[in-house]
């Protein structure tokens, strides 16, 4: 099979019009009905265009989900502090996430102009913002209508728990420690008390991908007391979340689904943008072929920046991959990292969870794309 992937993101960032009385409008909603129009009148012919989708379901006549367009939404967990108010602007703008439509990661694809010339668009339209609320998601999956193997994803699985300390050290202090990604071992209760070996094994064990889905994404706060910690509960007892650094739960959709990175931070323009999907792909297409413990242990990857970096640059393909891009995540950093548990919440931010966990079951747009993906 010819290489390569296909992949959506989802950037989080709050948008503030050059023009202040475009930014006067009573909600959300309004800023982004005219900020729509802005950009389908602007990108050129071949470039996606734009739909939005607020908490209230589509625009009429409108279809967000479509696979070839881009996708603008509300995001309740972009916020700055004390400011949140669905009907006010903050201080930094309107807050929203943006949808890419499903892209080929592979030889000769054109994805990276379409990121360039979608955020060339944002910017005349807009100043981008971002703090430390706002994240970069990442997903991805095989070639459209090929499934995900069992086999490809436990690899993937091991290769996120092997270089966890390693993307620690990638990445900004506000993407560590973080309640929307959590750390796959060290916050998860099905793995945090066994040593990388025995995680290995765990995940050897898994029979199906659901049982793979849990041991990667449970839900803590609702593992049931009566089941041994070294046992999986029964399929009907268990809770997954999706608010892990690597999430999982995507797969549940017959193998077709994704595999979310969620760790990268919020961008502010194209080049940042195609770097975390760059380096994303590339560790997710390297993991699937090269993730077994031999395979890792034969090749003497550390566990640290710089065996990090070999291993991204193992699955690199001609004309698939920006080298320079890859070099840019790993430029001056080195070492490792050891994960920090997440500190305990309050009954507040827990609820928050709850309800975003909730809210994106409910609203996956891009695994309505997936369903519907041939990839641009």
């Amino acid at each position: 099979m010819a290489p390569g992937l296909q992949f959506g993101v989802e950037t989080e960032l709050f948008l503030s019009a050059h023009e202040p009385a475009r930014n006067q409008g009573p909600s959300a909603g309004a800023f982004a009905t005219d900020f729509v129009s802005y950009y389908n009148s602007a990108v050129t012919s071949g470039i996606s265009k734009m739909r939005w989708v607020l908490h209230d379901g589509p625009h009429p006549g409108h279809n967000p989900q479509s696979r070839g367009e881009w996708s603008i939404t509300e995001d309740d967990t972009v916020r700055v502090r004390d400011e949140y108010d669905e009907n006010k602007i903050t201080s930094l703008g309107w807050p929203f996430e943006l949808v890419s439509p499903i892209l080929k990661f592979e030889p000769g694809s054109k994805w990276r102009r379409a990121l360039q010339e979608h955020w060339l668009t944002i910017r005349d339209f807009a100043k981008p913002h971002i703090n430390d609320s706002c994240s970069t998601h990442v997903h991805v999956s095989p070639k459209a209508e090929v499934e995900w193997q069992l086999s490809e994803v436990k690899r993937v699985a091991q290769s996120v728990l092997y270089f966890e300390d390693a993307w620690e050290a990638v990445l900004p202090p506000s993407r560590c420690s973080n309640v929307w990604a959590k750390s796959n071992r060290v916050d998860n209760i099905e793995l945090k008390h066994l040593n990388l070996r025995q995680c290995f094994s765990r995940i050897q064990d898994c029979d199906k991908m659901d049982d793979l889905i849990y041991l990667m994404n449970p839900d803590n706060d609702r593992r049931p007391d009566d089941v041994p910690p070294n046992k999986l509960p029964p399929k009907d007892r268990r809770r997954i979340s999706r608010l892990y650094g690597w999430n999982f739960q995507n797969l549940e959709e017959d193998g077709l689904g994704t595999i979310e990175c969620r760790r990268p931070p919020g961008v502010l323009n194209g080049e940042a943008c195609c770097v975390w999907i760059e380096m994303v792909a590339s560790f997710v297409y390297s993991a699937m072929k090269h993730g077994d413990l031999e395979d890792l242990n034969e090749n003497n990857y550390t566990r640290d920046v710089k065996g990090l970096e070999r291993f991204c640059y193992k699955g690199l393909v001609s004309d698939m991959q920006n080298p320079i891009a890859l070099d840019s995540v790993f430029h001056k950093r080195s070492g490792a990292s050891s994960p920090v548990p997440v500190a305990a919440m309050s009954k507040e931010m827990r609820e928050l969870l709850r309800r975003k966990d909730d809210e994106e079951k409910r609203k996956n747009i891009i695994m309505e794309k997936i369903r519907d993906s041939g990839g641009l």
